[in-house]
């Protein structure tokens, strides 16, 4: 389970970090007066744990992306996503599929930081549809062409 993203809204980091705590007040075996067991416990500590080590590195200035995450290019119709993510890139797809009408299609896995992703979003600036949506034209049709490499 991967914590909260240090580039996150404050908002949105806030309440995910408050939610986190929540969850995370759960021992491993401690019982909920309702009886259920949480048994992600101590998966839910550590993610915690995480985000606030996270967030204080992003304070004090020495926070770093996570470079063992992954950029991935999805076309859906005439459009291309290029995101980021730090976890299973099979389960961000799920997730994403779920709020398309249309089946997404993966162009491209490259192993990449946070920071390759943004660079890629400005590379593309002209072709941007709505955030990190992208009209599948011009120069970001030519890359996709070429493999999605240089």
């Amino acid at each position: 389970m991967a914590g909260i993203h240090a580039d996150a809204s404050p908002e949105y980091a806030r309440l995910s970090a408050a939610r986190l705590k929540f969850l995370s007040e759960d021992r491993p075996g401690r019982r909920r007066p309702t009886g259920w067991v949480n048994p992600h416990a101590a998966e839910l500590q550590a993610a915690y744990k995480a985000c606030e080590e996270a967030h204080a590195a992003k304070a004090n200035g020495t926070y770093t992306p996570n470079p063992n995450g992954t950029v991935y290019v999805v076309a859906a119709g005439d459009f291309v996503k290029i995101g980021f993510t730090e976890g299973s890139l099979k389960r961000r797809l799920r997730a994403l599929q779920n709020a398309q009408p249309v089946k997404l299609v993966v162009l491209a896995e490259i192993k990449a930081t946070m920071r390759d992703e943004k660079a890629l979003h400005v590379r593309f600036a002209a072709q941007r549809a709505e955030g990190e949506w992208f009209r599948r034209e011009g120069a970001l049709a030519d890359w996709i062409e070429r493999g999605c490499k240089e």
